[in-house]
């Protein structure tokens, strides 16, 4: 799972327009007709094989904030103080969204690659500059419970809630924990850029994403299992 700090993104420009296009269930002629460039353009963005410029970055984030301004229960955006985009979530791609510690909360989302990879990812947000994201947040697990009448859906709600809760809480008395979680997410990217590169190159980024992993679960284990 890719985490988030609550003033950044782990998601590049080209990775947010694409999951803000995806959540306001815009085509991809629909984004490009809005930001004023071609199809071929946008695809470029979102595949990262062209960079993002600052003015159309900005022009997108207005559309994004156009979105939550309308009042759509179908999809929130997740602001940092100053307004810049670092999450786009629809009800769709929703999974749940918790209290974190005292002012911050993390909304968990599915999120799709280009090449059609499925992930999860919790972005931190400040909730005073996110009030819209906590409101449609209970709107939608509302709206969850209720598909989920009373049998093995609902529980499983539950579970993931208590789970997640356990998880914050742990990360909040152990805040190494959410770093070594980073050093493994990094670790990620750099396997996904070593796609294409030499085999030495492949081997060297899953020895470090391996290591990662180790330090993460031996620290857990010590936790868990104090000398």
């Amino acid at each position: 799972m890719s985490t988030g700090h609550p003033h950044s993104s782990p998601f590049t420009r080209g990775q947010l327009m694409h999951r803000g296009r995806l959540a306001a269930g815009l085509s991809t002629e629909a984004m490009a007709q809005a930001l004023g460039t071609t199809v071929r353009t946008i695809t470029g963005y979102e595949s990262e094989t062209q960079d993002v410029p600052e003015a159309r970055w900005r022009l997108f984030q207005l559309i994004m904030t156009h979105e939550v301004a309308r009042g759509s229960a179908a999809i929130v955006c997740v602001f940092t103080s100053d307004q810049q985009v670092l999450d786009a979530v629809s009800e769709d791609t929703f999974l749940g969204c918790v209290p974190a510690e005292p002012g911050v909360a993390v909304i968990t989302s599915r999120y799709i690659r280009r090449d059609g990879v499925v992930g999860l990812h919790a972005q931190r947000f400040s909730m005073a500059h996110n009030r819209h994201v906590i409101d449609a947040a209970e709107l939608w697990q509302e709206r969850q419970f209720e598909r989920s009448g009373m049998g093995g859906d609902r529980v499983m709600l539950l579970t993931y809630r208590w789970l997640t809760q356990r998880a914050l809480k742990a990360e909040a008395e152990h805040p190494e924990l959410r770093e070594m979680k980073d050093c493994i997410a990094e670790a990620n990217r750099e396997v996904d850029a070593a796609a294409e590169a030499p085999e030495e190159v492949r081997r060297a980024a899953l020895a470090t994403l391996d290591k990662a992993i180790a330090t993460l679960v031996r620290r857990i284990e010590e936790i868990n299992h104090p000398v």
